[in-house]
């Protein structure tokens, strides 16, 4: 449902728009492979210092790590593991045993260093020497690859999540007729996927389909999904629409419903029996021959038809 949900926007990433905090999280642990790098590089100097200063970070570094990463991810935790079977696994609280359980891959990397450096301490009495100028460059390098890309690749990932096309545009250029959107989505209603490219419709495989449902910050406050799946092509001008309605349902005689922005100003409900369900498909043609059908086993034919007027 989340995937669904955050799916309409430009990227993957589209997720930072409700869970900004997560971009944070790769930020974190690349400044944390930095630090072992740099720790690598100081530790050659084989100094009490060095030593120290390597134990402080092995012990320290993992736990506020493993604290500040659940701390980041914990929005996004709660909300899907309020979608499960029940909400007896959401987590309260951003502390609990398993951050600190041995298991992580973290713990055990840092204790095994830990071990070491303590079999090995008797070798650091050496001088607190300067880290190499090539160890320098290496860090440099290391910084640029690691965190440089990813602050990078997450600028553009916040800025791709701002996006309000939905890949309209693109799909516009591919198909080649005029694609109708809502000049504004209805009230409680929301794009939840990008314009798709390529569906079939009435026989033709050069259908545009998009989704629209309930916002999903509605959803992450109790909402109920109704998912409207919205298809459209072009047809020619001798094209029946309640033809093609009657035959989507069988057994089902097609109502007449008034559309303002349908030829006629007429449309056409079909809805048959789905589970425990009632699936409703309005299906119109415009004044510019595009054949229109909206689907959705939830939504009411009222909101359908409101949909469907907002198109333009």
């Amino acid at each position: 449902m989340i995937e669904r949900s955050v799916g309409a926007r430009a990227l993957a990433f589209s997720v930072l728009n409700y869970f900004p905090t997560l971009g944070f999280v790769p930020v974190l642990f690349s400044c944390v492979a930095f630090l072992f790098f740099y720790l690598a590089f100081k530790i050659r100097s084989g100094s009490r210092v060095s030593l120290w200063l390597s134990v402080l970070a092995l012990v320290v570094v993992p736990t506020l790590a493993a604290l500040s990463s659940q701390l980041l991810l914990l929005p996004f935790v709660q909300v899907a593991a309020s979608f499960g079977s029940s909400g007896a696994g959401v987590p309260a609280l951003p502390l609990n045993f398993s951050t600190f359980r041995f298991g992580m891959p973290i713990f055990v990397l840092a204790g095994i260093c830990v071990i070491v450096l303590a079999t090995s301490a008797r070798h650091f009495r050496f001088s607190n020497d300067p880290i190499t100028p090539k160890a320098k460059v290496f860090l440099a390098l290391v910084a640029l690859t690691l965190a440089g890309s990813t602050v990078v690749i997450l600028a553009l990932g916040y800025s791709k999540a701002q996006d309000t096309d939905f890949g309209y545009t693109q799909a516009q250029t591919i198909a080649g007729y005029h694609i109708y959107k809502p000049g504004s989505v209805p009230r409680g209603l929301s794009y939840a996927t990008r314009f798709i490219v390529g569906k079939e419709l009435a026989g033709k495989q050069t259908a545009v389909q998009v989704a629209y449902d309930v916002p999903f910050r509605d959803l992450m406050q109790g909402g109920q999904s109704k998912p409207i799946v919205v298809k459209q092509v072009n047809v020619t001008s001798d094209f029946n629409p309640k033809v093609f309605a009657a035959s989507l349902g069988t057994g089902s005689v097609p109502q007449n419903i008034s559309i303002a922005n349908a030829v006629d100003q007429t449309g056409f409900l079909v809805q048959k029996p789905l589970g425990n369900l009632t699936l409703s498909t309005l299906v119109y043609v415009t004044h510019d021959n595009i054949l229109v059908t909206l689907v959705s086993p939830k939504a009411l034919p009222e909101e359908l038809v409101r949909l469907a007027e907002s198109l333009e």
